[in-house]
């Protein structure tokens, strides 16, 4: 129980804990030699076989932590309670059991017929094990005179009680995959896929697709302890900061959302992906389009974990073109519609809720929006206003048409149902299905951008590319050759390590890496070509910082209404400069979406809380389920059944996790530092004894490590950062910061940050995580021989 004060149970040893990992850490420390490990006596439990009277009891816990009654003569009520407690060990045990073979099943993608053979092996080792404990319990009754005849018997209630004998019997409830799964379904809160019929395809074949009914996905969703508490307890902004999608105009507008402070703000996504190698012979022949789903209630930091995103719908990508949106979203439309009208059912009251919005990449979004999909003919490309693509071959990318809304949208679709020769008007071809529902329409907006396929893959992946070549043939400042050695051989530090950008070829017109590679060789360009960059007043390369500029305000987890109105002229000016400098390399439809940015996040508040990468990585789960199952027939429904006993796995336990995980975390001494942090530290702190510190932490999925700066404050262009000395943690769970403080100079000519010297230190301070003026943990690179930092995004002012 948390706060209950423990003494070390080993002997001559009388230290006393009340935090768990601090007590862990001593055992670790002051006891791993086994000769350490002596326990007191006085702790031991001695089971005395001449009881002071003939009803007296005693009583310990067993291994599983259930109190068991020890008696001498027990009555018949206490005969009962043993057979209970027999019973809940039988239960435990198999239930744990059952959630081993899950685990592998469903998580480490572990075939059944594999599991089988472990099970039947494990069998026959504890088979074994039972005759030598027979054999070993009869030798001891003997040894105790006990005649045959009890020994006998005691010998045969061995195997009908042997718990993992009748688990894995021939009727045992985990004998057999088909049981094992009957058992996890029945047991463990499973939400069953429906497979629902769609009708003969164009080669008389009949298809199906699967769908995971929403409410009841909802429904389990919120009997977990961690997402329960967050949709009760709701983050409510009172200022003008910008944080997440409530604080947009399409959340604060929505009918229903002003309606119930409580309502159920959904966040569908949908996108279609390769299940197999997307060059190979199979390429298209498995491609999946998955929806999922995830709640807009559950804080922002929790909703990019995967374990908490659920399976919506999972459908051929060829079915869904061959029999169309309605066909395939309808059961989908109509329990949402539920939703709206009737609520979902939680504890005992139906709680009303809606799409907040729907995520996808632009072809997605445009499919699902009743769009035009062709971004490369058609005179309308942009699903938020009416430019007309023309504009774009002429560098008219501006934020300046007019936009789309639910009333010129539907204007347009009376327009096309009366030219039926028209494929489209207005870049509409078809009202969307989800259009149907009361509070939601695709032009409200309520199709986001994504800054992973737009920005990244897009803007940053193109004219990155023309900037770096201008500055090799024309500036020859240096080769691709010397570029990519540098890139490759460069020292990264922190996050920056898991996404080192991809060298650069010199024939193509695109970086080619991933979206976070792109956006960390643009954040460190100056690192690695600084040095080589003769002129600063070089417009190709303040173009360049100009783009970085703009990527560090667009990405910010939280900006003000000041800064929006900031990043809308530097955009602006950005893309004239773009079309200016380069008249021969066209800008293209997503430099146009990127015009929007500034209007988008006054909609739908900071783009990086919408933006689909998160969800992207959920496809790899089931990659790997066809890759280790390589099993292709009705691929749809092995993975809707794979996925939904994962699910039911994982909500046995926390879907969230921790929000602040301390590691290697020791018993806090003040005794043993200097004045300076004493003071420091006991200016944040009262009691010492209820303190653990730590070097690394990780807190709502950002590690914190010891020598990395976090920024505690901003004035114009000059920052003040906190070099990490060590973090602590409180009792309640709560975390705090000590750091030593150094001021940081922006370094205009280079985009980074240079920090000062050991002359200009501020002396050390302890901060709360809600006190710092950004969540990132930066690290530090040595450039000619100046430690300097780059910025991950702006700095709310």
């Amino acid at each position: 129980m948390q706060g209950v004060e423990v003494t070390c149970p080993f002997h001559s040893c009388n230290s006393k804990f009340k935090i768990k990992s601090s007590f862990t850490s001593h055992l670790s420390r002051r006891h791993k030699n086994p000769a350490n490990r002596v326990v007191s006596s006085e702790l031991l439990v001695h089971i005395n076989s001449q009881a002071t009277n003939d009803n007296s009891t005693s009583s310990q816990l067993d291994g599983f932590g259930l109190e068991v009654d020890i008696v001498g003569e027990t009555s018949n009520n206490d005969n009962l309670e043993n057979d209970d407690t027999q019973e809940n060990i039988s239960e435990l045990f198999v239930k744990n059991l059952a959630l081993f073979y899950l685990k592998l099943n469903a998580k480490f993608h572990v075939p059944a017929s594999t599991i089988q053979k472990i099970i039947q092996e494990m069998q026959a080792m504890h088979n074994i094990s039972q005759i030598h404990l027979k054999q070993h319990v009869k030798i001891k009754l003997a040894e105790m005179s006990v005649g045959n005849e009890v020994i006998d018997q005691i010998a045969s209630e061995f195997l009908p009680n042997d718990i993992f004998n009748l688990a894995h019997g021939d009727k045992g409830t985990l004998s057999t995959d088909y049981r094992r799964k009957h058992f996890f379904k029945n047991n463990f809160n499973y939400v069953a896929p429906v497979t629902i019929y769609l009708g003969f395809d164009k080669n008389h074949v009949k298809r199906y697709y699967e769908y995971v009914p929403i409410i009841e996905t909802i429904q389990e969703l919120l009997k977990d302890a961690g997402v329960k508490e967050q949709f009760e307890k709701p983050i409510l902004n009172s200022d003008e900061i910008l944080r997440d999608f409530m604080d947009g105009s399409v959340a604060k507008s929505n009918i229903l959302f002003i309606e119930l402070g409580n309502a159920i703000k959904l966040i569908l996504y949908q996108d279609a992906f390769e299940v197999v190698n997307p060059l190979g012979s199979a390429k298209k022949k498995h491609k999946v389009l998955a929806v999922y789903i995830t709640l807009g209630n559950i804080y922002p930091q929790n909703r990019s974990q995967i374990d908490q995103m659920q399976l919506v719908l999972l459908v051929r990508e060829k079915d869904f073109k061959f029999f169309g949106q309605d066909a395939v979203f309808r059961v989908l439309v109509n329990d949402l519609k539920k939703i709206e009208q009737y609520g979902v059912l939680i504890d005992t009251k139906y709680i009303r809720g809606t799409v907040a919005m729907i995520l996808g990449d632009n072809l997605g979004s445009h499919c699902i929006g009743g769009f035009v999909e062709n971004f490369s003919s058609c005179p309308y490309v942009c699903r938020f206003c009416l430019m007309e693509t023309e504009n774009i071959h002429l560098g008219d990318v501006f934020d300046t048409f007019c936009q789309r809304s639910p009333d010129n949208y539907n204007a347009d679709l009376q327009n096309l149902e009366s030219n039926p020769d028209l494929n489209n008007y207005k870049g509409i071809k078809f009202n969307s299905i989800f259009n149907e529902l009361r509070y939601y329409h695709v032009c409200n907006p309520g199709l986001p951008p994504c800054l992973g396929h737009d920005l990244f893959e897009g803007v940053v992946n193109y004219d990155l590319a023309l900037y770096i070549h201008h500055m090799v043939k024309v500036n020859k400042w240096f080769t691709y050759a010397q570029f990519n050695q540098i890139v490759t051989n460069f020292k990264y530090s922190g996050s920056d390590a898991n996404n080192k950008p991809s060298i650069i070829s010199e024939e193509g017109s695109k970086l080619g890496g991933h979206a976070v590679q792109n956006w960390c060789l643009l954040k460190l360009l100056p690192l690695f070509i600084g040095s080589r960059v003769n002129n600063t007043s070089d417009p190709v390369w303040q173009l360049t910082l100009l783009l970085r500029e703009v990527v560090e305000l667009i990405c910010a987890p939280e900006i003000s209404l000041a800064q929006v109105a900031y990043l809308r002229v530097k955009l602006e000016d950005y893309l004239e400069q773009r079309v200016e400098l380069f008249p021969d390399k066209p800008v293209k439809p997503k430099h146009h979406y990127m015009a929007h940015y500034p209007r988008l996040i006054l909609q739908f508040g900071p783009l990086i809380r919408v933006w689909t990468l998160r969800f992207e990585s959920k496809h790899s789960y089931f990659k790997k389920c066809a890759r280790y199952s390589q099993n292709f027939i009705n691929i749809c429904h092995t993975f809707a059944e794979r996925h939904q006993l994962l699910q039911a796995y994982l909500n046995n336990g926390s879907l969230l996790r921790v929000s602040a995980s301390v590691e290697n975390a020791i018993t806090f001494n003040v005794d043993l530092y200097n004045d300076s942090i004493k003071n420091a530290f006991c200016s944040h702190h009262c009691l010492t004894e209820e303190v653990v510190t730590s070097s690394v932490a990780l807190i709502d999925g950002i590690q914190y490590r010891k020598d990395f700066f976090v920024v505690l404050d901003c004035q114009q262009s000059n920052l003040t950062l906190g070099q990490i000395i060590m973090v602590f943690q409180h009792k309640d769970n709560t975390v705090c910061i000590l750091v030593k403080k150094v001021p940081a100079q922006y370094h205009s000519e280079m985009g980074y940050y240079k920090i000062a010297g050991v002359a200009r230190e501020l002396g050390f301070s302890c901060v709360r995580l809600s006190d710092l003026k950004s969540h990132c943990c930066l690290p530090s690179y040595t450039i000619e021989k100046e430690q300097v930092i780059v910025l991950k995004h702006t700095i709310l002012d």
